[in-house]
């Protein structure tokens, strides 16, 4: 059966009493949303076609959701125009439109007085995965005897001592905890930021260089991995490696 391109081409408004601006904030980190204010209403759109169903927009107060035609406003299942698009309306970057004032983060390693707990909860959608943390144990047999091509994809690290992180797609049969990429941090599949919309700052704090790519664990530690660290996985890269470590 053809896919159904037709919602990718639609788009969508988003409306919310004002009084209800605060519940926004979880959605403030979507910076390729557009914000108007009119009357007593706040107006949102630019929504890409699987955000408009996301828990986080699901969650939200008192809401309208519509779909635009020829300049007027169809609540999300009908067929039927509700309403014209609001003339006059100014748009702006929700990151302009909600500023926020963040408190001073510490989680346990910025060394200032107020505490925001960093922690990471289930996701609401599964992401792309992009990297794979394993043991050499795991990946021995694979890696070595893989063909060439399945790896010349794939940039490695060693931590920890016996622990490698395996970078690229396609991700290598290997046993491991695999991995997606948000705003410079590597996460645990099926999981994200409770405080998503902190993760930009976070990531100014930790890695305000973006030299390094940084790793999350599922029990809310990190750490951290320089850029130029990471080398193009071959068998004898890793056969030389291995044995180094072992020594």
């Amino acid at each position: 059966m053809a896919k159904d391109f037709t919602n990718s081409l639609k788009t969508y408004y988003l409306n919310i009493e004002s009084s209800h601006i605060d519940s926004l904030a979880q959605i403030r980190h979507w910076e390729h949303l557009k914000v108007a204010f009119h009357q007593e209403e706040i107006w949102i759109t630019n929504f890409k076609p699987d955000e408009i169903e996301h828990a986080l927009i699901l969650s939200l107060p008192n809401k309208a959701i519509y779909y635009e035609k020829e300049n007027l406003l169809f609540p999300i299942k009908s067929l039927l125009p509700e309403k014209e698009v609001p003339r006059g309306l100014l748009w702006t970057p929700i990151i302009r439109a909600l500023a926020l004032e963040y408190p001073t983060l510490n989680h346990n390693y910025f060394g200032v007085n107020q505490h925001v707990n960093i922690k990471l909860v289930p996701a609401a959608i599964e992401q792309e995965t992009c990297a794979l943390l394993t043991t050499f144990k795991a990946a021995k047999e694979y890696i070595e005897t893989a063909p060439a091509h399945r790896l010349q994809h794939i940039k490695w690290v060693v931590i920890n001592n016996d622990k490698i992180v395996l970078l690229g797609n396609p991700i290598l049969p290997v046993a491991g905890k695999t991995y997606w990429f948000q705003q410079g941090f590597l996460l645990p599949n099926g999981y994200d930021f409770e405080l998503a919309i902190l993760a930009k700052t976070l990531e100014q704090k930790i890695n305000p260089f973006q030299s390094k790519i940084v790793i999350w664990f599922n029990d809310n530690t990190y750490t951290t991995i320089a850029k130029n660290s990471f080398q193009d996985l071959s068998i004898s890269s890793f056969r030389l490696t291995h044995v180094a470590h072992k020594s």
